[in-house]
């Protein structure tokens, strides 16, 4: 079984419980991998203000592209369901998935909306 690790970023605003839920929620996603939420144990991770994560798991390793794409879909697909005037969603491009390599090998999926600065 492959594991993956997925932290978001406070200003997209989606807790780790909504995500997995709208992860959960998506027949494509959930064909992928299972989502949960796992509590950030005191110095796993340099998370800042995060404090949990989502864990994907799947029966296969699954690829990278494939897996940045789902996750702003689902992302995108949570907000504009929950949008409003004064709360846009963001737009799948405005979300940006990186993955960070971690000192036990393992990869973190870091979610952050892209800076709009030039």
């Amino acid at each position: 079984m492959h594991e993956y690790k997925i932290t978001l970023a406070t200003e997209l605003k989606l807790s780790a419980t909504d995500f997995s839920d709208s992860w959960n929620s998506t027949a494509q996603c959930q064909g992928i991998a299972a989502a949960s939420t796992e509590a950030v144990k005191q110095g796993d991770y340099n998370l800042g203000d995060m404090a949990a994560i989502v864990v994907l798991s799947s029966v296969s390793s699954v690829a990278t592209l494939v897996l940045s794409e789902l996750i702003k879909q689902s992302i995108a697909e949570w907000f504009k369901q929950r949008a409003t005037n004064n709360s846009p969603a963001p737009k799948p491009e405005a979300i940006e998935v990186r993955e960070i390599s971690q000192p036990d090998g393992s990869k973190l999926i870091v979610v952050v909306l892209k800076s709009t600065a030039p």
